[in-house]
């Protein structure tokens, strides 16, 4: 039996599918919710169904469209009918026109080589739904909290089945704490994932918290249901560190009364380890480079019509010596680095993208997004 014929909504938002990330399909792209989750069907697991935890959004989007046809209406439809309204969330909306028409914050994105902070191009969340659409105000965030405190209910009226939301909040999948996550989380002892919620101890107290982040936004909501408290973080800069720091901080106030210690300091290093290592690894893939090299066919010979199951087409064109990649809304350069292999950059992409050549050392397949890509030829289909 392959997974897609057990997958269960519990997996869904669990993130046991096996399933990698994938955010390129809804982000940048004009694909709907609909053909994101089907594209999905398409993608070979990276992990065997139900043996690991690996985040994903594009589920958490099918979990919306399950929700859609369970109840007959729209995702959109649904949250502001069944959750917002309840809730008296009333500068809560789920769609891009209604952020837009609304006053609101502008995201940033944060240079730790310069200390530059730079307006960010918001996302357009159309597509990503149930995984990150929701735009909230302080205000509104503070009736959902005490929902989730008071075991779905809101002033006096229950909304939802206690022992149901309690569900939520139960663990099902362990997360390792090695690596970052062990330096984000140096007050914990266990982390696990629920469904939609981190579960863990903070200083010996139960933590129930959950992050998020779109380009230039940062949110955190974190439950301390023993001491039925509960807050929520938001920031419009891209230093996600920054929150565990608010977050700590927050948390010790509520319970000792004083900072355990300065979490500006420590999530400072942190945060400079991270940028560290991944400008080294931009280095040691820098240093590999093998220069004076040149592409194995003449430029024009990679251009044409490739094609992919998941991501669909993808055109490369040729013009004055150089390459240029399309794909949905992406439009990029491609830059020769060494061979067949050229690098899509722009301000939000850094993407390799490797050539290979058949027997006949004629062009006949792209590798993008970890996926490759099959060239069309002239009445032949690619496949």
């Amino acid at each position: 039996m392959c997974a897609d014929q057990n997958v269960t909504l519990r997996d869904i938002v669990t993130h046991r599918t096996g399933l990698s990330r994938h955010d390129e399909l809804w982000d940048d792209t004009s694909l709907t919710r609909e053909d994101v989750v089907r594209a999905m069907g398409q993608i070979a697991l990276t992990k065997p169904f139900r043996t690991a935890y690996q985040y994903q959004n594009i589920m958490f989007i099918t979990a919306g469209e399950a929700v859609a046809h369970a109840s007959g209406m729209p995702w959109d439809d649904f949250m502001r009918t069944r959750v917002f309204a309840p809730l008296k969330m009333t500068r809560t909306v789920t769609t891009d026109a209604e952020w837009n028409a609304a006053d609101h914050a502008t995201g940033y994105r944060y240079d730790w080589k310069t200390s530059r902070i730079t307006p960010r191009r918001p996302s357009d969340t159309t597509t990503i739904g149930a995984g990150g659409a929701i735009k909230s105000s302080a205000r509104d965030l503070a009736n959902w909290t005490r929902f989730q405190l008071a075991g779905g209910s809101f002033e006096g009226k229950q909304l939802v089945d206690p022992n149901l939301l309690a569900e939520t909040k139960t663990p099902h999948s362990v997360i390792r704490l090695e690596g970052a996550t062990r330096d984000v989380n140096p007050e914990t002892n266990l982390l696990a994932y629920a469904m939609g919620w981190n579960v863990s101890d903070y200083r010996g107290e139960l933590m129930v918290a959950h992050a998020g982040a779109l380009n230039g936004f940062r949110t955190h909501v974190v439950l301390l249901p023993k001491r039925n408290a509960g807050f929520v973080v938001t920031e419009n800069l891209e230093r996600g560190y920054s929150l565990y720091a608010i977050r700590n901080t927050i948390a010790d106030l509520l319970m000792t009364g004083k900072a355990s210690r300065d979490w500006n300091a420590y999530y400072l290093a942190v945060e400079r380890k991270v940028d560290e290592k991944d400008e080294k690894e931009k280095q040691e893939r820098l240093a590999k480079r093998v220069a004076g090299t040149t592409p194995t066919r003449p430029i024009e010979e990679y251009a044409g019509a490739y094609e992919n199951a998941a991501y669909g087409p993808v055109t490369i064109t040729a013009s004055n010596g150089s390459l240029a990649l399309q794909w949905q809304r992406i439009n990029v350069p491609l830059t020769h680095f060494h061979y067949d292999v050229f690098r899509a950059e722009n301000e939000d992409m850094d993407e390799p993208v490797t050539f290979t050549l058949d027997d006949e050392k004629k062009v006949r397949s792209l590798t993008m997004f970890g996926e490759t890509f099959l060239k069309r030829t002239a009445g032949v289909p690619a496949g």
